[in-house]
């Protein structure tokens, strides 16, 4: 009774995976939107490398920035500085 429980359920799921395979395929080279993203897909996968580089060194720099929130400055300096700076364009008019 198991073994047969065991085989509905493999069928099921292949079943599944293919009616999932099909339609996708389906719509990635039968429709024009479709074949448009899959252009995009493969242009992305390409350039998959470059991704991964750019994220790494992304992901350096977030260190640095993490190394410097304690250096950051209060909101209140950051408001005095702009009111500095607005009131230093009124005096030069």
């Amino acid at each position: 009774m198991k073994n047969q429980q065991n085989k509905s359920s493999s069928f099921w799921f292949g079943f599944a995976l293919g009616l999932t395979a099909a339609t996708s395929a389906s719509y990635l080279l039968g429709t024009k939107n479709g074949r448009e993203n899959l252009k995009k897909i493969i242009e992305f996968s390409e350039k998959l490398p470059e991704h991964f580089a750019e994220l790494s060194n992304h992901s350096q720099t977030e260190k640095g920035h993490k190394n410097n929130l304690n250096k950051l400055e209060t909101i209140e300096s950051v408001v005095k500085k702009i009111k500095n700076s607005y009131l230093e364009k009124i005096i030069k008019k």
